[in-house]
């Protein structure tokens, strides 16, 4: 599979798809009336499926099932895998 010119760093490489993967998530979502945990617990993805060999399709169901949403999270938006998050992590050069 192409994904673009051969020094094109991996991350990046692995942009556009990860943005198609969110639209078509996102779709499905909406299509369903789900959110995306929901949506995720009744395995709206399919990946019960093609289940990992060491997971069963039932196994994997029931851990999607299982699957509960989070109150609190920490959130980091990184520009790069070294841009600085606050002005002390800023060194001068």
């Amino acid at each position: 599979m192409d994904h673009g010119p051969a020094d094109l760093p991996r991350l990046a490489a692995g942009f556009g798809p990860a943005l198609v993967e969110m639209a078509m998530i996102d779709a499905a979502c909406k299509a369903y009336g789900l959110g995306f945990l929901e949506a995720a617990r009744r395995d709206l993805f399919g990946l019960a499926e093609d289940a990992p060999p060491d997971l069963s399709p039932g196994q994997l169901r029931s851990a999607l099932a299982a699957l509960r949403g989070q109150t609190r999270i920490a959130m980091r938006h990184t520009i790069g895998y070294y841009a600085p998050l606050k002005s002390t992590d800023v060194t001068s050069r």
